[in-house]
């Protein structure tokens, strides 16, 4: 830096910092670009290797990460009352929705807030993301699969925004709806506190 001082003038020696500054600006975006492309390359990995191995029939698996929560605390009359058919939630710690065991996606909301599933023997689910999340019109939901589609129990089934949530002034709260829990002897909450998706939650019996 030194030898761009001369000739009675500053100008060169402030050449050679500016340039300096650019390329250790540069350096940190490019740096910090590449940081979120592997950082999201890691989360696919991670969403990937939570496919449930021998999962049981009757049984529906945490389809997010969080902590679970009691029907009569969901902040929605719709479903604390049970109206839609037993119902849980999840206040998530991420934004991905996993499918809660395998079977066929029967239904996709139009706005992406809304998954239903069911499985080889009957059992059906409806995965509601948020409450009143019907009025952001799609913004911040992502579906990974369609309708019709063939899941394995722990596949990505939906990527959302919680902070996009957070925004629009809604709880994100996961809820979990067994359709139709009149077809079973009895439904039986197996988890509670912190779970992680994958782990056994609900238990349902002939």
């Amino acid at each position: 830096m030194l030898l761009y001082i001369g000739d009675d003038t500053m100008r060169f020696f402030w050449n050679i910092i500016i340039s300096l500054f650019i390329t250790a600006v540069s350096t940190a975006v490019i740096t910090f670009i590449f940081t979120l492309k592997f950082e999201k390359r890691e989360e696919l990995h991670t969403a990937e290797a939570a496919v449930i191995e021998n999962a049981e029939r009757n049984t529906v698996y945490a389809p997010a990460n969080g902590e679970i929560v009691a029907m009569k605390d969901i902040p929605d009359p719709t479903f604390s009352e049970g109206v839609l058919g037993w119902t849980m939630g999840i206040k998530p710690t991420e934004g991905i929705v996993r499918a809660p065991f395998s079977g066929k996606v029967v239904q996709v909301s139009d706005t992406g807030h809304a998954i239903g599933i069911e499985d080889s023997d009957g059992m059906e689910l409806l995965i509601h993301v948020g409450v009143d999340t019907v009025e952001m019109g799609g913004i911040g939901f992502e579906p990974k699969v369609k309708e019709g589609d063939e899941v394995n129990a722990g596949q990505e089934l939906l990527a959302f925004d919680r902070k996009a949530i957070a925004d629009a002034g809604h709880p994100d709260i996961v809820v979990v709806i067994v359709l139709n829990a009149g077809d079973y002897a009895s439904t039986e909450l197996v988890a509670e506190g912190m779970v992680s998706a994958g782990a056994k939650m609900i238990q349902l019996k002939k």
